[in-house]
């Protein structure tokens, strides 16, 4: 994983470092504060929607205009693989089979992408990294957050980082904790709807 000091948004060396850290003691511990004051049934529930696998030919096939179908457009146009944190990561099987907080990170991150405007390159993925931490509370962000100087001497776009860092930090605040976003049951919603009831205020995000 010492690929990461060069290529720190290398997907492969990513998963594995998340899958190697993730049932950790520092890491659980971290995941069961975030979680302890939901109610017990929202908890279980939201493992239960965690469980059920995404159709995203079915979601496209879905009216333009709703949540499933504008995320499964973005799966597509970004040629972002089914499976492919497993692909590149197989130990993450057994990860999430132990471990739905770990799956669910996993899992909601491009729906993040999508829901909250941030693209996929460099910038906009530091900008979703600041969203992530200050939102979902999520730990692999402050990682991320703190290695900010770096990135910027890596990948250059300061300027264009910067803002989408700021946006992320603007727009987590608005938010509903998204960790606890039950997208499985909104994809027939329309888009801008679902993003309304989320706080994700139509001035806030980018189309």
């Amino acid at each position: 994983m010492s690929v990461l000091w060069w290529r720190p948004f290398e997907f492969d060396a990513l998963n594995l470092m998340v899958d190697a850290v993730s049932l950790s003691w520092p890491v659980q511990t971290w995941y069961r504060r975030m979680i302890e004051r939901a109610p017990r049934e929202q908890v279980e529930h939201l493992r239960e929607l965690t469980k059920r696998p995404l159709d995203i030919d079915a979601l496209l096939r879905l009216p333009e205009n709703t949540f499933g179908h504008r995320y499964a457009k973005f799966f597509k146009e970004h040629y972002i693989a089914a499976g492919g944190h497993v692909m590149a990561a197989p130990g993450l099987v057994e990860t999430f089979e132990r471990d739905w907080v770990t799956q669910r990170f996993f899992k909601i991150h491009d729906i993040l992408h999508a829901l909250c405007g941030f693209g996929i390159d460099v910038p906009g993925e530091m900008g979703l990294q600041v969203f992530n931490m200050m939102n979902l509370r999520e730990p692999y962000g402050i990682a991320s957050v703190a290695a900010t100087p770096y990135m910027m001497l890596r990948y250059g776009q300061p300027v264009k980082m910067i803002k989408e860092m700021v946006r992320g930090f603007e727009l987590s605040g608005k938010a509903y904790n998204l960790f606890f976003a039950p997208f499985e049951e909104m994809w027939e919603l329309d888009f801008d709807e679902v993003r309304m009831r989320l706080g994700l205020h139509e001035r806030n995000v980018a189309h």
